[in-house]
């Protein structure tokens, strides 16, 4: 769950960091303001995609305990 978890929201910034200003002028024909509108839409994105892949990365002490404790009562 935590790679996975991980990996997706790391694709989600990775994805979003590539989608700036000039490919949204390019690839669309939306007014300045929509154009505006999206890459705001898009910089929250990978705000929250951050915040959740940093969440995530604290998880991973607690799940690294949880696998050791279920190994010494098996």
């Amino acid at each position: 769950m935590h790679v996975l978890g991980s990996t997706i929201l790391f694709i989600i910034i990775i994805l979003g960091s590539l989608w700036n200003n000039h490919f949204i002028e390019r690839l669309t024909s939306y007014s300045p303001q929509q154009k505006m509108q999206l890459a705001t839409e898009i910089g929250n994105s990978i705000a929250i995609a951050s915040v959740l892949l940093t969440s995530i990365q604290l998880l991973y002490p607690l799940n690294l305990i949880i696998g050791l404790l279920k190994t010494k009562k098996s």
